[in-house]
């Protein structure tokens, strides 16, 4: 009812939002061996649409980032931008794919850009759990691949290897660092369960997150491995999103154990003083 709540009454008017029908779809598809009475379902879903539940602070998306951006700056720079996918995958229409120039920075875990046309001005991409990569790009050098948890898709290109080389190092370390673990849909079934991906930050130490992204990607390389072995059935993720599971905590854990490693040693330095 709380996701219900927030995709409602959040506040995303450029995206559609969830019918009475995907809502009830949805609950019986993790709800294990309970069974809901249609009308009770969408006596909830006309309640909630009618009238929000403001007692879990509803907040837009944007609302969310803003209040999460005021901490510490990263990484600033100039970077050309094309927007390739937008929330949930969708292709992001003609006119907004080109080529366009922005100042960037990465504060906190929000990469703000701002650009000089209209559609272009103060555009936010939180990096919770998100990812970048070196892309090969015909005809621009420097460019590098970004893909967000919401499954959006951005190129961009820096001013040089050495700027693409620190983009996409710091994106992922900050992505790695800050990302909270996953809360899985409960389910008595042994049907795949989908991942609920936190906008909150991670608490965990450094050495404690660094354990659990290596958790993580054993489980999602098993599952890999798992899935290869067996026919294919509807309840199953499609093999392409584990694949990029495994290449996106792969990522994490390199990104962490630089960080893990330095600060062994400097707390090895800290004894040997005393």
């Amino acid at each position: 009812m709380i996701i219900l709540n927030a995709d409602l009454n959040g506040g995303q008017k450029e995206r559609k939002k969830m019918t009475c029908e995907e809502f009830i779809d949805n609950l019986n598809s993790v709800s294990g061996n309970f069974n809901y009475s249609v009308d009770l379902l969408k006596h909830i879903y006309k309640s909630i649409k009618m009238n929000p539940l403001h007692v879990c602070r509803v907040k837009s998306r944007l609302q969310d980032i803003e209040e999460k951006s005021n901490t510490k700056v990263h990484k600033t720079g100039h970077l050309m931008c094309k927007r390739v996918m937008d929330e949930n995958g969708r292709k992001t229409i003609k006119y907004r794919r080109s080529w366009k120039s922005f100042n960037a920075v990465l504060k906190g875990m929000v990469l703000h850009i701002d650009g000089e046309e209209l559609h272009c001005k103060n555009i936010t991409i939180s990096l919770h759990h998100a990812v970048a990569y070196p892309l090969e790009y015909k005809n621009k050098p420097h460019v590098l691949y970004l893909k967000t948890a919401d499954s959006r898709v951005f190129y961009f290109q820096a001013d040089s290897e050495v700027e693409r080389r620190l983009w996409v190092a710091t994106i992922n370390l900050i992505a790695a660092r800050y990302s909270a673990p996953p809360l899985t849909s409960y389910s008595n079934t042994k049907t795949h369960c989908p991942q609920v991906l936190p906008t909150f930050s991670s608490r965990l130490p450094l050495e404690r997150q660094l354990e659990y992204t290596k958790d993580q990607l054993q489980k999602v390389s098993e599952y890999m491995s798992y899935y290869k072995t067996v026919p294919f059935r509807k309840d199953m993720s499609p093999s392409d999103y584990i694949e990029q599971e495994v290449k996106r905590y792969t990522t994490y854990a390199r990104a962490l154990e630089k960080p893990v490693r330095d600060s062994n040693l400097r707390l090895k330095e800290v004894l040997l003083q005393k």
